[in-house]
């Protein structure tokens, strides 16, 4: 991830990492974020379940992401701690929800059922493997 946003902010003023797990987010939260990163050196897109579905950076320190406790509840508050330590200025977005355990797959099953439309693509993966009917 780190290298990621290194490559991308040597060619561009700021980069959005967005997670995998995290379909359907609504296009308000990326502009949301976007905004975010006018006024702020990142933005930070807190998930239910301690992490975060969304990384916004207009800068990166080499080890910025080294070492923190990743998939557990304490990457969103390590996060938020290493950024404070190397003095950026932090900007949260609404909480949203990742897909990380069965129960969230679930949840997403069910959400997709009631918003048509919402991720089509994940939606007809979820069908035909018999998770969303």
């Amino acid at each position: 991830m780190e290298r990621l946003a290194s490559r991308a902010l040597a060619e561009a003023p700021w980069v959005l990492l967005v997670g995998t797990d995290s379909p359907g987010l609504p296009p308000e939260i990326l502009a949301a974020a976007k905004a975010s990163l006018e006024h702020h050196d990142a933005v930070v897109g807190p998930a239910e379940d301690g992490g975060f579905y969304l990384l916004g950076l207009r800068r990166i320190d080499d080890g910025h992401l080294a070492d923190l406790p990743w998939s557990s509840p304490q990457t969103l508050q390590a996060t938020l701690t290493r950024l404070g330590e190397r003095g950026f200025s932090v900007a949260a977005l609404p909480l949203h929800a990742d897909v990380d355990e069965l129960e969230d797959l679930q949840r997403l099953s069910v959400r997709l059922r009631a918003t048509p439309g919402l991720a089509p693509s994940t939606a007809t993966l979820l069908t035909s493997r018999g998770v969303r009917r």
